[in-house]
C-alpha cells in the first residue's frame, strides 16, 4: 500500500505554546513531536483545516507537507501575514525546476520564513533532477527542513488511527463548536481574470472546462500538475481551489471563472492546446464509448493549434 497523507508542522513555537494556541480552536488536534524548529501537529476528525487562516488567527508561520508516494510531494507555507506559497514536485519524472519554483524559495528568503542557508540546500537539491524523486519518495525533503514528524498522515485522521500509529501523541481538546475560533475551509474568489479571449483561444478553453468537468475522474494529475507549475507559488492553491469547487456542487458559471483565472494567468507559458489533446490524458478515465466518441468530435471541430506565446 503506498504512502499518501499529510503532516503539519508549527514554526518556532514550543510544546507549552503550541497546546496553548491549539485549544482556541474548535476541534481537537494532537502534537505528534517537536525540536527547535518545529513542533508538528495533525487536527483530528477534520476532513478539511484552512491552514492559511490557522496561521493568521494563531500568528504563527504554518508549514504543509502532502506526499503520495505515487504521484506528488506538495510543500506549502502559510505566514501569519496573508502570504502562502507552494512547490509541487510529480514524481513522474516530468518535473523541471522552474522560475515559479525559483520564486517560491525567494519568498522565504525575502521573507525569512527559513534560514538562508537552508533554503540554498533545499534549491540545490530541487536542482539536480538525478536521483530527486527517490530522495523525495523517502522524505527526504521532510528531513532537509528538519522537521520533527515526517510519516505523513491520513487526512481525516481519528484518534483511534493516531494511536495506531504514533501512540504517544498527545491530544489537545480544542473549544466546543461555535465557541471558539474556527479554521473550516473557504473558497476565497482569485483575481479577476485579464485577458480578452480570441475566438480560437475561448474554444480551447472550452475543451480544458468540458475535459475536467465530464471525463476527469482524478486518475491522471497532468494537467493538474501543469497548471500549478506555470502559477506564481502564491497562487498554486487556486487549482485546489479550483478541484474544490467541482467536487462541492460550484455552479458551472463559478468554475469556469476559476478556470479562466487560472489559463489567464499562464496562457502563454505553455501550449494548452496540445495538452488537452493529449490521448494519454483519457488513459485511465472510465469512459464509455458515447463519451469517447464525442470528445474526438469535440477535438476535431476545434481548429488544431499552438498556444504558447500566442
Amino acid at each position: 500500500m503506498s504512502e499518501q497523507g499529510s503532516s503539519l508542522h508549527f514554526r518556532k513555537l514550543s510544546i507549552a505554546q503550541t497546546k496553548k494556541k491549539l485549544a482556541t480552536l474548535e476541534g481537537s488536534c494532537a502534537i505528534l513531536a517537536s525540536n527547535r524548529r518545529w513542533t508538528s501537529f495533525v487536527p483530528l476528525d477534520q476532513a478539511s483545516l484552512d491552514v492559511a487562516r490557522v496561521s493568521q488567527l494563531l500568528a504563527v508561520t504554518v508549514l504543509q507537507v502532502w506526499f503520495d508516494e505515487d504521484s506528488a510531494v506538495v510543500l506549502q507555507i502559510f505566514a501569519p501575514d496573508g502570504w502562502q506559497a507552494e512547490l509541487t514536485v510529480p514524481l513522474d519524472g516530468t518535473y523541471e525546476f522552474g522560475p515559479e519554483d525559483e520564486r517560491f524559495f525567494h519568498g522565504m528568503a525575502e521573507r525569512k520564513r527559513l534560514p538562508s542557508a537552508l533554503i540554498k540546500e533545499l534549491t540545490r537539491k530541487m536542482r539536480q533532477s538525478q536521483g530527486r524523486d527517490s530522495w523525495l519518495r523517502s522524505h527526504g525533503l521532510e528531513e532537509t527542513l528538519g522537521l520533527p514528524f515526517v510519516i505523513p498522515l491520513p487526512v481525516p485522521c481519528t484518534e483511534e488511527l493516531l494511536r495506531e500509529i504514533v501512540p504517544d501523541a498527545e491530544v489537545v481538546r480544542g473549544v466546543k463548536k461555535g465557541t471558539g475560533k474556527s479554521v473550516l475551509p473557504t473558497l476565497p474568489q482569485g483575481p479577476v481574470a485579464r485577458r480578452t479571449w480570441s475566438s480560437s483561444e475561448r474554444a480551447i478553453v472550452d475543451l480544458h472546462f468540458h475535459y475536467l468537468m465530464n471525463l476527469w475522474s482524478m486518475n491522471d494529475w497532468k494537467v493538474y500538475y501543469r497548471y500549478k507549475k506555470h502559477l506564481p507559488a502564491e497562487r498554486r492553491g487556486e487549482v485546489d481551489n479550483l478541484v474544490n469547487m467541482m467536487m462541492t456542487g460550484a455552479t458551472d458559471e463559478e468554475v469556469r471563472q476559476a478556470l479562466e483565472r487560472i489559463l489567464a494567468t499562464i496562457w502563454d507559458a505553455d501550449d494548452w492546446d496540445a495538452l488537452i489533446r493529449d490521448p494519454n490524458l483519457l488513459r485511465y478515465e472510465p469512459l464509455g464509448q458515447e463519451q469517447l466518441q464525442d470528445w474526438q468530435r469535440r477535438l476535431d471541430e476545434t481548429p488544431s493549434g499552438g498556444t504558447q506565446g500566442s
